[in-house]
């Protein structure tokens, strides 16, 4: 486990430190803030995406499926600095003018040394719509996660490595934001909250909701 653990600490700071390079030669880049995710940079050079920040930075892909873009394929890998924990995705990115859809499968999880049985990561479903309207430049988006699956790392084995197994919980995410776009810079505001299912009760749950501010401006190097 403690070698899983080192092999993926590696990977997150190699990421980050390839990014750094890869955007020491753009001529663009965007800053943000946000009251939920920190701060940072992000920027695209080819097929590259990337944001580095603090707490959370990440490293993304898009290979294209289809002539202008419309289907693509998007791998995702980032690190949590705050929680020491990792993030894999990988999904189709559906593209028609100004609609957006995002379907990833992600895998969340970070490394815990314990002597307790415990859950060490959860796989989501993710499905994200987002529409822009060019003549106001607002942009709606909606982010949703559900969570069947989760690792579970049980130190009376002698194989240090998680397994899967399904939750008996509904356990789901979601995210509403809306954006302004205006000239090299946006502003947007958002709200999200967990939602459970309680089966014996038969209705919905909510908990950690919070509204967010987001801001991003256009600098150059």
């Amino acid at each position: 486990m403690k070698h899983i653990r080192n092999s993926l600490r590696h990977l997150a700071i190699s990421l980050v430190m390839f990014t750094m390079l890869m955007g020491s030669s753009a001529y663009a880049t965007e800053f943000f803030i946000n009251t939920k995710d920190g701060i940072g940079i992000t920027d695209k050079t080819g097929i590259i995406e990337y944001t580095l920040g603090f707490p959370y930075s990440e490293f993304d892909m898009l290979l294209s499926l289809t002539s202008g873009n419309y289907v693509s394929l998007k791998f995702s890998g980032g690190y949590d600095f705050r929680e020491s924990s990792y993030s894999f995705k990988v999904g189709p990115l559906f593209r028609i003018d100004n609609f957006e859809l995002d379907i990833p499968v992600s895998l969340d999880t970070k490394y815990m040394e314990t002597d307790t049985a415990m859950e060490v990561g959860r796989v989501y479903v993710n499905l994200s719509p987002s529409y822009f309207i060019k003549d106001a430049g607002v942009k709606f988006q909606v982010n949703a996660y559900y969570s069947a699956f989760y690792l579970y790392y049980d130190p009376a084995f002698n194989v240090n490595v998680p397994t899967f197994r399904t939750d008996e919980l509904f356990r789901s995410k979601l995210d509403f934001n809306v954006r302004y776009l205006g000239d090299g810079y946006s502003i947007g505001f958002g709200y999200v909250t967990s939602l459970r299912w309680l089966s014996y009760r038969s209705f919905f749950i909510t908990g950690d909701n919070s509204v967010y501010f987001d801001a991003r401006f256009g600098i150059e190097f």
